[in-house]
């Protein structure tokens, strides 16, 4: 965090970490992004907020604090978003399960790129109403 590369957010209760999650700027190709909304009439790279590394503490695992972590990051992201001038969201999932997961969400996979999944900011209101 001190080369301001990205921003690391936590979850705690009493001081002890429960989950943490980083967004930072980011950008993605028009190719990367595919056809549609989110590359019509944008930019080449399009500039995007980048979800990086997330996760939560092993004893914390199946109480719901993932869906708050998302929950938390996509709102994050969507008001970073319209402060900086960012078209959406990416992110790398993990694995097939994280991208069943973020598909669910209503992000969308790069035509090209395995396990990019992208949201526009347009759609991030209805993803974080579902997550309410």
């Amino acid at each position: 965090m001190a080369s301001r590369d990205a921003v690391t957010y936590l979850l705690h209760e009493q001081r002890e970490i429960i989950g943490y999650f980083t967004l930072s700027a980011g950008s993605v190709s028009k190719d990367q992004a595919g056809d549609r909304r989110l590359a019509k009439r944008a930019p080449n790279p399009i500039p995007m907020v980048l979800l990086g590394r997330m996760g939560v503490h092993v004893a914390h695992k199946g109480h719901g604090f993932g869906w708050e972590l998302v929950r938390q990051a996509i709102r994050r992201a969507a008001s970073s978003a319209e402060d900086i001038g960012a078209r959406g969201l990416m992110l790398h999932a993990i694995d097939d399960a994280a991208q069943s997961f973020y598909l669910h969400l209503g992000f969308e996979a790069s035509p090209v790129t395995p396990r990019l999944m992208m949201i526009s900011s347009l759609d991030v209101a209805t993803t974080v109403a579902s997550l309410e």
